[in-house]
């Protein structure tokens, strides 16, 4: 079977398969019989010519021209869409046939006869005096409609035969949704390919460079140099190793090894290296051969001297006897923990660091107590939601997430940070908890909304915990600078008692507590808070699933005297992927716990498929999340639409499907907004979830998982983590020998950065 491409006409009968998350999309269509005899075109078992490829909704009855391969697979004969396009109407008459296929005919009619050129309008992006109060019955929702079906029937098709095949339907939308026409694309290509084709999400710069590449080989885009060998390639490469390594949290990197690595990504325009150094996105330290990104750097540099000025400053110390808030909740203060009022009194940035169980919750209770006697006011912030709401719970009033905290976004500050440089926040202290979990970007932000003159900064963090996603290891730069005033709490209160205390610490130092267990369910402490049952990787899913069972059972929870929900139990582990990983756990255990699964209204994203009251997580930042109450998207006096932020790791719960319009109600603790299939990508369920998702969390009843096959991933620190989740009580599964294997792995908290060395540093 030779590769050579067909072009014919084809009527659309029914669409066979699709999968929405990648377009791909399966239609069964007819071919005149001239053609099929000129072309030898085959047909399925149904009579029917099987075209199939990354394509946008076709619609049955209508005319397509594609241009495709033959391929053969399992099912028989079909052809992989190369190009698929429509003739736009040639006049009026084929424009209101054309609106009628998208909406009523009444709709239709009234349009046609308002604007006639508008699928023109539309492909041109001249929309600015379309003015829907004359179109009675078309509004917001049926106009947006219209829009997507002129889009994808011409002006995507018009650019996939402009660049001839080269993007993918899927990619050309993207496309298209950012610089809107060909010329504007093609003028942007040329200037700058890698920033352009970069900018569209889930194009890197391995991606953009074979695109690019391409591009000047098929001669689409005249580029006014040799595009493999260029200074700019090289750029690119060094840009994107940069961002590589920040994903790795870091914040520099050493020469030698960013030029070893370009040479070896990048060989034909490697010997740019040298002059790409010379960039302006690049910070090059020569005596101590290490690089950065200068954006990066400066933001670095700015947050150390920012902290160094803060620790100067004694003008806003406080006349207050500490020794009057030393017993919280009937229990006195340690010598560590009463440190924390007195070195507050006296310094403007504080850190208080300690273990799980070492008491921090009380510290920061004394601190309250001592603001409100003495007329204080405070700003108790966390690093996200879940850890929001943890800190809420033990200082017993609202806490928020930092975001929400310094007003990103907010109703004056839409796409901005309503608490900034110009703008600082008017309050005695600012308290952030969760503090390891914030990489040197957002703390930026902190620094920028508050006056170090007036405003006190307590960073409160567990310094044993797995550091930030992103770049930066802020709580352990300023703990082991030695210059910022820390007070380092290290007694474990209930060690003996409590069985998941023991489990934890033991974990944090390396001890392997598991030696002598040969039951296949071992209690631990007084309280039995710690449960380890002994099971095999091939019976580590069944047992899961019968666990979370008998937890949600009335007999079981009567037995133990307490009440749970599914939103109280969630299953961690290590990985996303595979056998044992969050996407698998998922699926089983949305059978089992959701009562809507299997109706008819639901909502897939790929292979998952949503239903009302599931559980659900977010699984990157969330800038423009529309809010939504009382069945519409909430709006301002301008009519602007009104957006919050839902971070990465956030978890909801699924209020509403609207399968006709295509979008999904969800609410995130207490925050309602509205996703559409876009925003559906980057939300997953959230009945299991990995270690580092649920990081500054409090879960009622976790089920730790421990497989074998996971201990490449596993460690002493993200068993840490999973383990102080922990509420009411916790399960831990897997073998003896795998945990011993992990605890033995010991995490190492140091990352490449700036700050340590920063701050050590300081006169």
């Amino acid at each position: 079977m030779d590769n050579k491409i067909l072009e014919f006409t084809c009527t659309i009968v029914r669409k066979v398969w699709a999968d929405d998350n990648s377009s791909y999309r399966i239609y069964a269509t007819n071919v005149d019989d001239d053609t099929c005899s000129r072309l030898k075109l085959k047909h399925s078992k149904y009579g029917n010519v099987v075209i199939a490829g990354t394509l946008h909704e076709l619609s049955e009855g209508l005319d397509y021209h594609v241009k495709a391969v033959e391929t053969f697979g399992k099912n028989g004969y079909s052809y992989k869409v190369l190009n698929i396009s429509r003739n736009r109407p040639k006049d009026s008459e084929e424009m209101y046939f054309f609106l009628k296929e998208v909406i009523t005919e009444r709709q239709a009619k009234i349009l046609w006869e308002v604007y006639p050129d508008i699928v023109q309008r539309v492909i041109d992006n001249k929309l600015d005096d379309v003015d829907l109060n004359k179109t009675c019955g078309i509004k917001e929702a049926s106009f947006a409609v219209i829009k997507r079906k002129i889009i994808e029937n011409y002006a995507l098709a018009e650019m996939v035969v402009e660049f001839k095949g080269l993007f993918s339907m899927t990619m050309v939308q993207k496309l298209y949704n950012k610089y809107t026409s060909v010329y504007m694309l093609k003028s942007r290509l040329r200037e700058d390919p890698y920033s352009t084709l970069c900018a569209i999400e889930g194009v890197g710069f391995k991606t953009a460079d074979s695109i690019a590449l391409e591009l000047e080989k098929e001669k689409l885009i005249y580029f006014p140099y040799d595009l493999k060998t260029s200074v700019e390639r090289c750029l690119c490469a060094c840009l994107y190793l940069l961002n590589e390594n920040e994903s790795n949290g870091n914040t520099r990197m050493d020469l030698l090894e960013l030029k070893k690595q370009v040479e070896k990504l990048v060989p034909a325009c490697s010997h740019n290296f040298a002059n790409v150094l010379k960039s302006q996105d690049i910070y090059y330290d020569k005596s101590k051969m290490i690089v950065a990104l200068r954006r990066t750097y400066e933001i670095e540099n700015y947050v150390s001297r920012q902290l160094l000025r803060a620790i100067k400053i004694k003008c806003d110390q406080w006349d207050v006897d500490t020794s009057k808030y030393t017993i919280v909740d009937g229990f006195e203060l340690n010598k560590e923990q009463k440190m924390v009022n007195t070195l507050l009194c006296t310094n403007q940035v504080v850190v208080l660091a300690g273990y799980a169980g070492s008491g921090k919750s009380f510290s920061v209770q004394s601190v309250l107590n001592m603001c409100k006697a003495n007329n204080k006011s405070y700003l108790p912030l966390s690093s996200s939601g879940k850890a929001a709401k943890v800190l809420a719970e033990y200082i017993g009033e609202d806490a928020m997430t930092i975001h929400r905290g310094l007003g990103y976004p907010s109703k004056n500050y839409p796409c901005g940070w309503e608490y900034n440089v110009e703008n600082k926040l008017a309050v005695d202290l600012v308290i952030v908890d969760e503090f390891s979990m914030v990489d040197v970007f957002l703390f930026k932000h902190i620094i920028d909304a508050i006056d170090f003159t007036k405003t006190k900064l307590l960073l409160v963090g567990d310094h044993e915990q797995i550091p930030s996603i992103s770049a930066g290891n802020c709580l352990f730069s300023m703990i082991n600078s030695n210059i910022i005033p820390k007070t380092i709490l290290t007694k474990i209160h209930r060690y003996s008692d409590g069985g998941l205390m023991m489990a934890a610490t033991d974990v944090r130092n390396g001890r392997q507590y598991l030696n002598d267990v040969k039951s296949v369910t071992t209690t631990f402490g007084k309280d039995g808070d710690y449960t380890f049952i002994m099971c095999k990787d091939e019976d580590m899913v069944k047992s899961t699933l019968a666990l979370y069972k008998k937890l949600l059972s009335k007999a079981w929870q009567e037995k133990k005297g307490i009440h749970l929900d599914v939103a109280d139990i969630q299953v961690l582990t290590a990985k996303n992927v595979g056998p044992y990983g969050t996407i698998m756990l998922n699926n089983e255990l949305q059978k089992i716990v959701n009562p809507n699964y299997g109706s008819e209204t639901f909502y897939k994203v790929g292979k998952v498929v949503f239903y009302q009251d599931d559980l659900v997580m977010q699984l990157k930042n969330n800038y423009k999340a529309e809010l939504y109450a009382n069945d519409m998207v909430l709006e301002d006096e301008l009519g602007n639409t009104l957006k919050t932020f839902i971070a990465n790791g956030e978890t909801g719960v699924i209020k509403e499907i609207n399968k006709q319009l295509q979008y999904v109600v969800i609410d995130f603790n207490g925050i309602q907004v509205r996703y559409g299939k876009e925003e559906m990508q980057s939300v997953s369920l959230s009945y299991a979830c990995t270690a580092h998702k649920s990081q500054g969390s409090g879960i009622k009843v976790p089920i730790i998982l421990e497989p074998r096959s996971h201990i490449f991933m596993d460690s002493s620190g993200l068993l840490y983590v999973q383990l102080t989740r922990t509420k009411l009580m916790c399960f831990h599964l897997g073998l003896p020998q795998t945990v011993n294997m992990a605890i033995r792995k010991k995490d190492t908290l140091k990352r490449n950065t700036f700050m340590l060395e920063m701050l050590a540093s300081a006169e």
